[in-house]
């Protein structure tokens, strides 16, 4: 039986770096803010909205996502964001459940997404691993990777709910925190994930 995973965790705790250690041992992961990112580009339907909603400012002159814009919009304005995901969750949760059916072969296959709990995501999945970092460690992170200002990381913080109570969701935690081993700790959760597979298939 293939177990539904979701992997989610605060902006810039390194939730691709643990995913990446997942693909390692030849585990599928779908990384749902980037599909968004595509169903955004892509749709028809989605398209249509997006630009009833926000004008042409949405899209750069190449058809690509403008995502400048669309970040402000997101993390400075609640009722942009409530829109957005409104409009584009919908779409990434039907593709989620035809992705998961491609790997319906494998013990599990992962979700990736950072608002897996706020989207309501969540409820469709079989276990949760949340990814935790220091406040201290994200900061640096991010700062170097978007290239962003102290103020407008804390923006982000902001906009997100509370690590305390995404936490409580959680099957699993990871711990990144530049001392724990992250191999060994995903090592440890895909061993638990396996045998759980495996006992529920006999079970059937």
């Amino acid at each position: 039986m293939t177990l539904k995973v979701g992997i989610t965790g605060g902006i810039g705790s390194g939730k691709t770096t643990v995913c990446k250690y997942f693909e390692k041992l030849g585990i599928p992961v779908y990384y749902a803010d980037e599909e968004a990112k595509k169903i955004m580009t892509k749709d028809p339907v989605v398209k249509k909205q997006l630009l009833e909603q926000f004008g042409k400012m949405v899209y750069l002159d190449n058809g690509e996502l403008n995502k400048s814009f669309l970040r402000k919009r997101i993390f400075e304005d609640p009722i942009s964001k409530k829109i957005i995901e409104e409009i584009v969750h919908p779409k990434v949760a039907e593709n989620t459940q035809e992705w998961f059916q491609t790997y319906a072969h494998f013990p599990y296959a992962l979700k990736e997404a950072a608002l897996l709990i706020e989207s309501g995501a969540y409820l469709e999945l079989d276990k949760i691993i949340y990814v935790k970092a220091p406040k201290s460690l994200r900061i640096q992170w991010l700062m170097q990777r978007d290239n962003l200002t102290k103020d407008e990381i804390n923006k982000r913080f902001k906009s997100q709910m509370p690590e305390n109570k995404k936490i409580k969701y959680a099957d699993f935690i990871i711990e990144n925190d530049g001392v724990k081993n992250l191999a060994q700790q995903v090592l440890n959760i895909d061993k638990i994930l396996k045998s759980l597979s495996l006992s529920l298939t006999h079970s059937i």
